[in-house]
């Protein structure tokens, strides 16, 4: 048995009531169940440390839909969706095995898609989870090779980054959204979210104070949502130009002048662009296979605060270049 979980399940809501006071106990349980039968040896996934099982839960009608599963991540979602509105928190028996079905299909999905062989599975899985029978893994085997099992192999690399940034650019961010957009579906899943992975390292960069001074001072007035579409806005000035900015927001006011009073830098379009392009490509969303680090782009903000009253007393400089524009 290796040191490391062979499995991490994780449990998200996107529903109201009944079950809450169950739901921690049961994924405790099934998820030791789990560890303390199978082994990563015996499963041939010695190449992995940890596989995360990712389940979300809807308040609706609806089948288990199963992917995109991670190479990178090693992590396996499934979107399950019912009925719970009849449901009380007494219904821990039924509860419980409605995981285990969950479970069991990200499981045989990753089989299904590692190429791995299943009989230990079908062996362990009835054992570990009460009511789940050898047919019904049958038919959730056919489930799961039907399944969405989308490879997130990549080769994205900053450079790259910026090269599509600036290949797709136009002076109108909205028309560089739409152009960024193409490139990215053109592009496979990895790529994609390794995309998402460095814009967010740079926007998180750009989470200065000065920063969010100029375009306070220019826009009078800045939110903490349109402070995120400002640095947005910026990373779409291209590499030099980004990089440039952050050394010197003096030069950052000069690019600002050449479009107010536009308020281009404050549309999404081009926040959003990455995220489009993969829920384009898969039916997923970029955050169902993102880390919660990894999906941060405000981390803690850096420099030095400022008081909105008197932002103009603190940065003259960037006020006169604005020549107070607000």
């Amino acid at each position: 048995m290796t040191s490391a979980p062979l499995l991490s399940i994780m449990i998200r809501h996107t529903r109201h009531g009944g079950w809450n006071r169950h739901e921690a106990a049961i994924q405790k349980d099934i998820q030791k169940k789990l560890n303390d039968l199978l082994c990563f040896e015996e499963l041939g996934l010695t190449r992995y440390k940890e596989i995360r099982l990712q389940i979300e839960f809807s308040d609706r009608d609806g089948a288990i839909n199963c992917g995109p599963l991670s190479c990178r991540r090693e992590l396996l979602c499934a979107k399950v969706e019912r009925d719970w509105r009849n449901k009380t928190d007494s219904d821990c028996s039924e509860m419980e095995a409605f995981i285990g079905e969950s479970v069991s299909l990200l499981l045989l999905g990753l089989a299904v898609k590692l190429e791995l062989a299943i009989d230990l599975l079908f062996e362990s899985l009835p054992a570990i989870l009460s009511g789940l029978s050898k047919e019904k893994l049958i038919a959730l085997q056919d489930s799961a090779r039907a399944a969405v099992a989308v490879s997130d192999a990549g080769s994205m690399t900053e450079e790259i980054f910026w090269q599509l940034v600036e290949k797709t650019r136009d002076t109108n961010i909205s028309v560089h959204a739409e152009n960024l957009l193409q490139a990215l579906i053109e592009l496979n899943p990895g790529e994609i979210v390794d995309f998402a992975i460095i814009q967010n390292q740079m926007l998180a960069r750009a989470f200065r104070w000065d920063l969010w001074a100029v375009a306070y001072i220019a826009y009078d007035g800045c939110s903490d949502d349109s402070f995120e579409s400002f640095r947005a806005w910026m990373l779409s000035l291209g590499q030099k130009n980004f990089h440039r900015s952050l050394g010197d927001p003096q030069f950052l006011v000069s690019q600002l002048s050449e479009i107010l009073p536009s308020l281009e830098p404050f549309e999404e379009d081009f926040l959003m662009t990455v995220a489009t392009a993969y829920e384009e490509k898969t039916g997923w969303s970029v955050a169902d296979v993102l880390s919660r680090d990894e999906l941060s782009f405000d981390t803690e903000i850096t420099g030095q605060s400022w008081d909105e009253d008197k932002v103009c007393l603190q940065f003259p400089s960037i006020c006169k270049g604005l020549n107070h524009q607000h």
